[in-house]
């Protein structure tokens, strides 16, 4: 199981309040991608459910009749209401007949019938050995003695550091490092508890808020910041005093975490914002204000979305006015009343945390609103249905403006693209983005079995139904298609009138050639036809990025053009497990006549999995490693030969190879994990499938694997976590692995 923060409260355009953090408990990394998108907008507290009733049958009745009641969007979505009823019907017959651990499948199953509509049910921790591992460690050492020691210290990371509430003292020890907790706002640290530790090469494990346990690499910043790469950590030094203060550091920062503007040339700016999460209004706001002389004089500025999956419009609003041309129009919304919608605003007037008094009356005013009016849509200002945006001037410069989307720019994103799209100067270039702003606000709801926990929004826009956005997306006014291959360029010759470099298509060659240069494929090209060289290549990256059904699809066009190419053969053949060794054969016949290095590469399979020879696999993958010492693919063909042989060191050495030529190899770390398993050096193993995990999450079975490792190691509780994530990730990743 997965502990993650979600997004702050976003609230949209017409909203009046801003409501504070939300922590949720989820059990997939991958949910956290989809719930940054999907729950965006979460009022109140968390509810404590009471009741334990998980009896399938009657949680999925009551979650239907909490969806057909209280969701605003349920007419728009059962429009078909055969179609409805029918699904409904199966869902109910399968929660009859299924046991519990299979019950969330069917609940998750009957929420996505909504699609993307801020509707979702996740599963919940109750069990505190669901928590896995926790730091308890602490450090014997006295503050003043430290203070003292830092204060004429030359370690660079020796010192006290920050970050948000959290500050720790960092201190060598033997030839690592530990930070120790000084202070801090989560109650669930205390005074000299190990925060993080790490070793001078950047090595380093982090303690998380829950006090789970997380492998990382840290990187020391111009002797001033501590970054960890992986969850994207950021802390300050503050004593001994560093390098870097005020606006540097600043900007030190902004860069790491990806928030930055910088001028691409004399007349075009780059902003870029990856997040309007409620955490970074503040920083977005102060970004603008300290680049206010370079917006004021530059005539273009492309601002990139793209991945932005929301947070808040509050964070965006320092922005529109660098966008405005002309009033912007912009329509309400309805609640629909419900006794939970309620209970949650008024949870959010009474927490003391919440003191701006003009957005605690406009909430009391509509708790008042709400009064007797249960199960209705009431409007959600008091005023017009629809308004305008107006400001007193429109401003010099930026005279033209370019927003990059994609199709993971979501909930407030698509707010500010829909803002922005009224201005008679901006465009939005890329692809369709996520869709899904029709319905906002969500909230928790209760249901009787304290397993789950039910999220659903409790405003419906005015415009969905005439202009849904939902499961359709913003359409982008000029299409980013795949031969774009830098956007950023293309945005700024667009704006700057040199499109020439832009919209000249490549040649079939120099489209070979880049493929070949991004992937790092260092073997001659296997064919005279370019055509089956560039699906080649992709066929080869789709195989090592786990992409079977691309690699299959592309294998299929190359064997259209020449149903001899025992490559492809040879890629469909190991497209899942058991291999088809009926068409490795066949691969192996058409390759006779081939005397290329292609030959030898594939040859090493042939000889393993048809004719039981590790020896001359080895010989052979050892040969091709030799000849193309720089291929990454030919040191994994090693290091795999090498396994089959037995001979775990050089195997591990092969693998590490490739991973050196390509940091992004990540396939690698599957096999090195494979290996340290072969070799009974469990806990590397398990580190590897973790990483591996982090890059590959849809490879769930892996879960089952880390779990047999751990009881291998004597530790039921870890096994037991991993085997029930790979539970609850086969729904998710049904049919990928």
């Amino acid at each position: 199981m997965y502990s993650i923060k979600v997004d702050p409260v976003t609230i949209p355009e017409i909203c009046k309040v801003s409501l504070g953090r939300h922590s949720i408990t989820m059990i997939t990394a991958l949910l956290m991608k989809i719930l940054s998108v999907a729950l965006l907008i979460i009022l109140g507290s968390q509810v404590t459910v009471a009741q334990s009733d998980c009896d399938c049958s009657k949680t999925l009745e009551q979650l239907v009749f909490k969806v057909e009641h209280e969701y605003p969007g349920f007419g728009a979505y059962t429009k078909d209401s055969l179609a409805y009823l029918s699904f409904k019907k199966q869902r109910m017959d399968l929660s009859r007949s299924t046991n519990e651990s299979n019950c969330f499948d069917i609940l998750n199953g009957y929420t996505k019938y909504f699609k993307r509509s801020h509707l979702s049910i996740v599963q919940q921790k109750i069990n505190s050995e669901d928590f896995g591992t926790k730091a308890v460690d602490t450090i014997n050492i006295d503050r003043e003695n430290f203070q003292n020691h830092v204060k004429h210290t030359t370690d660079v990371f020796e010192g006290i550091w920050t970050s948000g509430s959290y500050k720790v003292g960092v201190v060598k020890k033997d030839q690592d490092y530990v930070a120790f907790i000084i202070s801090a706002q989560n109650k669930s640290w205390k005074e000299k508890e190990i925060k993080f530790k790490f070793d001078k090469d950047g090595s380093a494990i982090y303690f998380m808020g829950d006090h789970s346990q997380v492998s990382d690499t840290c990187r020391l910043i111009k002797n001033s910041i501590l970054y960890f790469c992986k969850n994207k950590i950021t802390l300050t030094k503050t004593f001994p005093q560093p390098p870097l203060s005020g606006n540097d550091l600043t900007d030190e920062i902004n860069e790491l975490q990806g928030f930055s503007l910088k001028p691409l040339s004399s007349q075009t700016l780059l902003l870029r914002i990856p997040s309007f999460g409620y955490e970074n209004r503040e920083r977005i706001e102060d970004l603008i204000k300290a680049k206010k002389p370079m917006l004021d004089s530059y005539e273009n500025l492309i601002i990139d979305v793209r991945g932005n999956s929301g947070g808040t419009d509050y964070s965006f609003r320092p922005i529109l006015p660098y966008l405005y041309t002309n009033p912007v129009r912009h329509l309400s919304g309805d609640y629909l009343v419900t006794f939970t919608l309620i209970k949650s605003l008024t949870d959010w007037v009474n927490d003391p945390a919440n003191t701006k008094e003009s957005d605690l009356e406009n909430v009391k005013q509509d708790i008042k609103r709400m009064e007797g009016n249960i199960g209705k849509f009431i409007p959600y200002n008091t005023g017009e249905r629809f308004g305008y945006i107006k400001q007193d001037s429109v401003l010099l410069f930026p005279k033209n403006v370019v927003i990059l989307a994609d199709g993971e720019s979501g909930s407030s994103t698509e707010n500010f693209i829909m803002n922005a799209k009224q201005s008679k100067k901006v465009k939005i270039l890329g692809t369709p983005t996520y869709g899904c702003i029709d319905y906002l606000s969500v909230i928790e709801f209760e249901l009787n079995c304290d397993k789950y926990i039910l999220y659903m929004p409790t405003v419906r826009l005015e415009r969905a139904e005439g202009f849904p956005i939902d499961n359709i997306g913003i359409q982008p006014d000029i299409y980013m298609d795949k031969f774009v291959k830098d956007w950023i360029l293309y945005a700024k010759d667009y704006l700057e009138n040199k499109m020439s470099a832009c919209i000249t298509k490549p040649t079939l060659k120099e489209e070979v050639l880049t493929l070949k240069k991004e992937w790092g494929f260092k073997f001659p090209l296997p064919s005279k036809n370019d055509t089956i060289n560039l699906l080649f290549i992709e066929m080869e990256k789709s195989y090592f990025t786990f992409e079977s059904k691309n690699m299959d699809s592309v294998a299929s066009k190359i064997l259209s053009i020449d149903s001899t190419f025992y490559m492809a053969l040879s890629f469909q053949a190991f497209k899942k497990w058991p291999f088809d060794l009926e068409k490795l054969r066949k691969a192996k016949k058409y390759s006779l006549n081939d005397t290329s290095i292609q030959r030898l590469i594939f040859g090493g399979d042939y000889s393993y999995w048809i004719e039981h020879d590790t020896v001359g696999a080895l010989k052979q993958y050892t040969e091709v490693y030799n000849r193309y010492p720089d291929s990454k693919i030919a040191a994994w063909l090693a290091g795999m030969a090498s396994l089959w042989s037995k001979d775990y060191s050089r195997a591990l050495f092969y693998y590490n190879r490739s991973l050196e030529i390509d940091p992004t190899f990540y396939h690698a770390y599957y096999d090195i994990g494979d290996t340290y398993k072969e070799s009974n050096q469990y806990e590397k193993s398990i580190e590897n499938f973790k990483i591996f995990l982090t890059h590959y999450p849809s490879k769930y079975r892996i879960h089952t694997v880390i779990g047999d490792l751990y009881l291998a190691l004597k530790d039921p509780v870890n096994a037991k976590k991993h085997y029930l994530i790979a539970d609850s990730l086969k729904n998710v990743y049904s049919g990928t692995n």
